[in-house]
């Protein structure tokens, strides 16, 4: 699912039609052609999965003294059926623990990671929270990471005014392209903040067994 690699037996369609988004994926300056891409499969309680991608303008990290570290990708588009309409997407990851490469015994199975989806319109929003492994290497010297989410779990937590729930159970999986910005990742959290109150407490998503 890297780098644009979607496995063909599996048909992906961008999340951005159902949202009623226009626009195209752009490239972080500087990164070359690969983007921060999310693959999400969607596992509708009533029976089947829908596949969904989406790209992001927009990915920034931060790395704390402790070893905690947060990954944050933004991505504005104007609707179709309204000039005036926007759309905003955010993801949020937190990173709990880091993965050092022959020293931490870790699997894509484990987490490491709370994960946050917000989509927001002029009619209201939904936030969709969760949990996953994230593993990332930086590029001290240009400022640059390249982080790979393993099998994010994401549901529907939170709702602002009307705001449609786009997922049922979402799994999601994708590669992050991002900048050393603390303040671009101080000032997209403080937005999500703003628009839906502080990050609720992790849960662990639901089993089939328990939702059937």
């Amino acid at each position: 699912m890297l780098c644009g690699i979607v496995p063909s037996q599996v048909s992906y369609r961008r999340i951005v039609p159902r949202l009623l988004l226009a626009g195209l994926g752009v490239a972080l300056a500087g990164c070359g052609p690969r983007i921060t891409r999310l693959d999400i499969s969607d596992h509708r309680l009533e029976g089947g999965t829908t596949h969904y991608f989406e790209e992001f303008d927009d990915c920034f990290y931060r790395v704390e003294p402790d070893g905690r570290f947060d990954f944050v990708a933004r991505r504005v588009g104007m609707a179709e059926r309204s000039a005036d309409a926007r759309i905003t997407q955010i993801v949020h990851v937190r990173g709990i623990w880091t993965v050092a490469p022959g020293r931490t015994y870790a699997e894509d199975s484990m987490i490491n990671a709370t994960v946050s989806y917000l989509i927001v319109g002029d009619g209201g929003g939904a936030g969709f929270e969760g949990g996953g492994f994230v593993s990332f290497r930086e590029d001290h010297r240009r400022g640059i990471a390249t982080a790979k989410l393993e099998s994010a779990k994401l549901a529907p937590v939170r709702q602002l005014g009307e705001g449609k729930q786009v997922f049922e159970r979402a799994e999601v999986r994708g590669e992050f392209i991002a900048q050393r910005n603390r303040r671009q990742v101080g000032r997209i959290l403080s937005e999500m903040r703003h628009l839906f109150g502080p990050l609720p407490r992790y849960q662990p998503p639901a089993t089939d067994a328990e939702v059937l």
